[in-house]
């Protein structure tokens, strides 16, 4: 298993919560919620499927979010996902690899928007790289 604690912040996505923590579970050491106040099941769900829950309120303030967690991340990777974000395989494989590296950089992702049965090429959808693996020190 990987030393990487995967990241979710959310707030109400009872839909997506149990789908993007086993996903999550391919590569991390830990499934890291960081709950808004939601008011369906997504806490119990997330803890139903192995994830760890903490609680900040959400103050309009993406970057606050994602700092907050990093303070409860005990590994020495962190990966940022978003609840209704999933990794194939490949992505997976990937992950592993540059982790074992132990190179001290941060890692972009290739993140393609699949919608209403349609894999987004062009436009405003299209494919776009985002910072989303990077060491904790």
């Amino acid at each position: 298993m990987s030393d990487v604690t995967v990241v979710v912040l959310t707030k109400n996505e009872e839909k997506n919560i149990a789908a993007v923590v086993q996903n999550a579970k391919k590569v991390a050491a830990e499934v890291l919620i960081v709950d808004s106040g939601s008011t369906d099941k997504t806490v119990q769900l997330a803890e139903e499927n192995g994830a760890r829950v903490v609680y900040r309120a959400w103050d309009n303030d993406f970057s606050a979010q994602r700092n907050f967690a990093l303070k409860h991340v005990k590994t020495e990777w962190v990966l940022y996902l978003d609840a209704d974000e999933r990794m194939n395989d490949e992505l997976c494989c990937a992950i592993e690899k540059a982790m074992a590296t132990k190179a001290q950089k941060q890692y972009s992702i290739m993140r393609k928007i699949h919608a209403f049965g349609f894999t987004y090429k062009h436009g405003i959808f299209k494919p776009d790289e985002v910072l989303r693996l990077f060491p904790v020190n």
